[in-house]
């Protein structure tokens, strides 16, 4: 890339708000306050707190964006804070799970630069626009692994299971949503993507169902809820983006709660291990309620958050029965896996 090309991108306003990323403002100034406070009252110390604000800076960043240029950029400074964060917690678990969540985002990243390249060439512009033929395959690629998608979703459960718990709380709500902000802005109308969100919510659901660890179930959790994002989003309806970027907002509040509340039990019961846990109803009677608003959200439980921007969902889909369909199954299998956790943690015999 030569320098006039950089210096044409910055001829046009480099950030700005409108009606596509201030939905994803509000949710990442959301939960960003929300990630900071329980940063700092978990003693995370100064470093970790510093590198916590440096990552939601960037992803603030990401999504007011005014050209591909700088989302890439933004989108760099994401990878290498959040890797950092990722290994901060000091253990070899960690360590492994940092060292493979940098492998797999440096290639999204490199993914992500051939797509610029391939789009510029194509229309002479860094602003966004519809995707040239021979720059998709590169924003698939570097998207998908942004988003989890599959086949690229096992770094999801994997960094957010390893790292410390206040970083799980901070990651689990901005680095798969900047993915989706992606498929908005750089796959409109792409005809496979709402497919493929729909792959990931099924493969998610079913993965987070067999999982034995609180926050490996959250992090599976995240793949599916996303994948109702992405096919929200795909199918590039006015109904389709509102119900989708709907559904980052209030699913940036659940989440952040479930992952805060599983964060609360590893504290004070030493594990996050299920058959380890039990009978925590009694000792920790805020923690469960907090849990209990959470997973009665995420099931789409009226008259919960999560309700509202699953039913928008389901009208926005009434045109596409096979996605339609697909999500509602996700659905009873996305009520069994948090039924089966507050039993696990909370109301079973311990």
């Amino acid at each position: 890339m030569d320098l006039n090309i950089g210096l044409r991108a910055l001829e046009s306003p480099l950030f700005r708000v409108d009606s596509v990323n201030s939905i994803f403002l509000l949710a990442f100034i959301l939960v960003g306050s929300l990630g900071f406070l329980y940063t700092v009252s978990a003693g995370s110390g100064s470093r970790k707190t510093l590198l916590s604000s440096l990552f939601v800076l960037a992803s603030l960043a990401c999504i007011l964006s005014a050209n591909m240029l700088l989302l890439l950029l933004f989108w760099e400074i994401m990878l290498v804070t959040s890797y950092l964060m990722i290994v901060s917690a000091g253990t070899g678990a960690s360590s492994g799970a940092g060292y493979r969540y940098l492998v797999f985002h440096v290639l999204a990243g490199a993914a992500m630069i051939l797509g610029v390249l391939m789009q510029y060439s194509a229309t002479g512009t860094l602003s966004f626009s519809p995707p040239a033929v021979a720059a998709i395959p590169f924003f698939a690629l570097g998207i998908g692994i942004k988003l989890g998608a599959i086949p690229f979703h096992t770094w999801v459960p994997d960094a957010y299971s390893r790292c410390s718990i206040p970083t799980s709380v901070v990651l689990s709500g901005f680095t798969t949503k900047v993915g989706v902000y992606a498929v908005i802005r750089l796959l409109p109308e792409v005809a496979w993507v709402p497919y493929a969100g729909a792959t990931m919510a099924v493969v998610g659901v079913v993965m987070a169902l067999l999982q034995r660890c609180s926050r490996r179930i959250l992090g599976y959790s995240i793949v599916s809820q996303v994948g109702y994002m992405v096919a929200g989003v795909g199918i590039a309806t006015s109904a389709g983006l509102d119900a989708g970027t709907l559904h980052v907002i209030n699913h940036v509040a659940y989440k952040t709660l479930l992952f805060m509340a599983a964060g609360a039990v590893i504290y004070s019961a030493g594990s996050g291990h299920l058959p380890r846990l039990g009978g925590l109803v009694r000792s920790m009677p805020l923690t469960f309620l907090c849990s209990l608003v959470g997973a009665l959200a995420i099931m789409g439980v009226p008259p919960f958050n999560g309700f509202v921007s699953k039913y928008w969902l389901k009208a926005a889909l009434g045109a596409h029965p096979v996605l339609l369909h697909t999500l509602a199954g996700v659905g009873i299998g996305t009520g069994a896996t948090f039924a089966k956790l507050l039993w696990y943690t909370y109301l079973r015999s311990g």
